[in-house]
């Protein structure tokens, strides 16, 4: 295996230089629905990410990898509402989607919808404010619901797609394996079953390797996330950014081995 420590410790270089610079320097002015709901679910992602990076620190392994399947939901919902479509050209995915989607497309309802959000969840909690009920009643006419009954019970439901759960979602974004592969393993930590147990043991003794593995998946996630909310926002792509992909693309399936290969049957039990 490669010195994957030291190309990490590259990466929190960067993350801290370049990557956080260029989430602060996005420009808010005259934003339009689509823009906001990037930018919304880039600076949930950077928070995310922030924790992550903090309970790693502190040796709380299992607590950041709970975090980090909140992070990979998040992706995966990002996915979702910028409506990408992976493609797979000679062995190499990547995911296409429109920067500027006009406002009868899918990506910009599931941005109002997502903004929008909540005025329903108010609502619903027995808030009657003069402006929850004006906004509500606004949100619906804007999605075409007559009654209180028509409105889903998360932003993300779609009949016409089949989406009711968050792995419909991981399935129309592409990501099935994900789910299978990381976010069952992170769910078992979340849900405090024995994997939990299992990973509290492991990163006492192995921190360094398995929260190397969460902070990775963590990076990939704000990373996508922060490279397409620059494009959205006509911004251009910072080249080290570029150069950290491929770094962390790189050291993917050496972490993976490293992580899951011998103990991928107590890891899993």
């Amino acid at each position: 295996m490669r010195d994957g420590k030291k190309i990490l410790n590259i990466i929190y270089e960067r993350l801290n230089r370049v990557f956080y610079s260029n989430f602060e320097s996005i420009d808010p002015a005259s934003w339009i629905d689509f823009q906001s709901a990037n930018y919304a679910m880039l600076t949930r992602a950077k928070s995310l990410l922030t924790a992550i990076q903090l309970l790693i620190s502190n040796n709380f392994i299992a607590e950041s990898a709970i975090l980090g399947r909140s992070l990979m939901e998040l992706n995966w919902m990002y996915l979702f509402l910028i409506d990408a479509k992976m493609l797979n050209e000679n062995g190499v995915e990547w995911f296409q989607y429109d920067d500027n989607p006009p406002r009868d497309s899918l990506a910009f309802k599931r941005a109002m919808s997502f903004l929008s959000w909540h005025w329903a969840e108010a609502y619903r909690g027995g808030n009657r404010d003069e402006k929850v009920v004006r906004m509500y009643e606004k949100f619906k006419n804007t999605f075409g619901f007559k009654h209180d009954a028509e409105v889903p019970k998360e932003w993300y439901f779609e009949k016409a797609n089949k989406i009711y759960r968050i792995i419909d979602v991981a399935k129309y974004v592409g990501g099935k394996r994900q789910y299978d592969e990381d976010y069952r393993h992170l769910s078992g930590i979340q849900h405090t079953d024995i994997t939990s147990v299992i990973v509290e043991k492991i990163g006492s003794q192995k921190e360094s390797l398995y929260g190397d593995y969460i902070f990775f998946k963590a990076v990939q996630a704000f990373e996508f996330i922060l490279e397409t909310t620059l494009i959205v926002f006509g911004r251009k792509v910072d080249e080290t950014i570029f150069n950290s992909v491929k770094d962390l693309n790189s050291l993917s399936e050496d972490l993976h081995t490293h992580i899951w290969g011998d103990r991928s049957k107590r890891l899993k039990t």
